[in-house]
């Protein structure tokens, strides 16, 4: 699947969950830049027709209230995402990218090592979380939907526990 492809999908779910239509999305964004997108271009951006630049990404993660790693961190099947030059990244690799250890723990510091020990602990439980995330998604949940389920399974926990 190819990058912007894939950012169309991860886009798409996000104006969907947050009940927005592709003009209302538009709108948003003139409030975070040079000006509103048409609903047109909405809809060209969520099928992959679009190449996104940073500036992109952080007025939709603004509009959308969500982060741009999130917006990175793309429904990615298992054959990976394909860069602009044809190559094709893994998922694993793809998603090691979004979230690197190193960006959070820094790469000098006395705990680094414990550090990235623990961000790969959390990686690896987020990594858990998004592909049963993913799962629901392709079945037509919504996030708030998920959100409750996992609310009352551990609701359930602790009542038995």
């Amino acid at each position: 699947m190819k990058l912007e492809e894939a950012i169309g999908q991860k886009l798409a779910w996000l104006r969907n969950d947050r009940g927005m239509s592709q003009a209302q999305l538009g709108e948003a964004l003139g409030r975070y830049s040079e000006k509103p997108w048409s609903r047109q271009a909405v809809n060209s951006a969520e099928r992959g027709n679009r190449a996104f630049t940073a500036r992109d990404l952080v007025a939709l993660a603004l509009a959308l209230e969500t982060s741009v790693p999130s917006l990175l961190l793309v429904f990615a099947d298992d054959e990976g995402v394909e860069l602009p030059n044809g190559e094709t990244i893994g998922r694993e690799a793809y998603r090691k990218l979004v979230f690197h250890p190193a960006d959070i723990v820094g790469k000098t510091t006395m705990g680094s090592v414990e550090g990235v020990r623990r961000m790969r602990q959390l990686y690896a439980g987020l990594e858990t979380w998004h592909k049963q995330l993913g799962d629901e998604i392709k079945s037509g949940a919504t996030l708030l939907g998920y959100a409750e389920e996992v609310a009352e399974i551990q609701e359930e926990r602790e009542a038995d526990g």
